[in-house]
C-alpha cells in the first residue's frame, strides 16, 4: 500500500527536527484516517502524497514548526504574532487541490 513514510514527510519539510517520530508517527496516522474518509482508497497511486501534505498541514497547524513571526516594538513596548491554530496552511491547500482532481477523474472515469 502506498503509505508515506517518516523520512519522507521530514524529507518534505525540511527536516522537521525537535519534533520527536511519535509525534509524526501519530499525525501520519491521523493524516491516513483524514485522507480515507476525504475518499481516497490507500491503494491509490496518489495516496501516499496527500497523506504527507496532510500530515504536513497538521504539524504546521499544531504549531510543531516555525512559523511566520511577526513583531513590532516601540520603546518598551513589543507585540510579537506566530501563525497558528488550525487556519489553512499551503499544505492544505495542496492536498485539496490533489484531492479535487483525483476525485474528479474518479468521477469521469466511473
Amino acid at each position: 500500500m502506498p503509505v508515506s513514510s517518516e523520512q519522507e514527510l521530514r524529507d518534505l519539510m525540511g527536516g522537521l527536527e525537535g519534533v520527536s517520530s511519535a509525534r509524526i508517527a501519530l499525525t501520519l496516522d491521523t493524516a491516513r484516517v483524514y485522507v480515507r474518509a476525504g475518499g481516497v482508497p490507500e491503494t491509490h497511486a496518489d495516496f501516499a502524497v496527500l497523506q504527507r501534505l496532510y500530515a504536513a498541514h497538521l504539524l504546521d497547524a499544531g504549531g510543531a514548526v516555525g512559523g511566520a513571526i511577526a513583531s513590532k516594538s516601540v520603546g518598551d513596548v513589543s507585540e510579537s504574532y506566530a501563525r497558528g491554530g488550525m487556519e489553512e496552511s499551503s499544505w492544505l491547500g495542496l492536498y485539496r487541490q490533489i484531492r479535487a482532481q483525483i476525485i474528479a477523474l474518479r468521477g469521469r472515469i466511473a
